[in-house]
């Protein structure tokens, strides 16, 4: 169940990195990755904050609260905490010198944030989870490689 829901990201990292043609150093990636999986845990304590102000409705009834769940209760507070942590990685380190570098550190941390999260939905729907791990996997894991 562990690696259905980490490979993934794992994969994706490898893609972008392979693209790279002056690779960053391996710790970096690590970094980057704990990072984004940093990102996923506080992001969910932004969320239910969010939540417990009542700015969004999880039972949304029209189109106009599922769209503001969606941005102010989820995209918003995710890629915001994304962001901070790039530039956590990024603002003193050496080895960022080129355009594509910072590519590769978004990517290691949104896939660190993806698979800390896809752990989270596949352990949380155990009777189905090779269902979940197989939908997330080609849907909201891509998603925080491109966001």
């Amino acid at each position: 169940m562990l690696l259905a829901a980490v490979l993934p990201a794992i994969i994706l990292i490898y893609y972008i990195y392979r693209r790279d043609t002056v690779k960053e150093p391996t710790a970096q990636l690590i970094k980057g990755f704990g990072l984004g999986m940093l990102a996923g845990m506080l992001a969910g304590l932004l969320e239910g904050a969010i939540a417990g102000l009542g700015l969004v409705d999880y039972e949304p009834g029209n189109f106009l609260s599922a769209l503001n769940t969606a941005f102010i209760g989820a995209a918003l507070p995710e890629e915001l905490v994304k962001l901070w942590m790039l530039w956590v990685l990024t603002r003193r380190n050496p080895w960022f010198d080129e355009w594509m570098d910072g590519v590769v550190y978004a990517v290691s941390i949104g896939m660190g944030f993806a698979a800390i999260e896809n752990v989270g939905y596949v352990f949380n729907f155990a009777d189905e989870w090779q269902n979940v791990a197989l939908m997330r996997g080609i849907t909201a894991v891509p998603a925080h490689f491109d966001f």
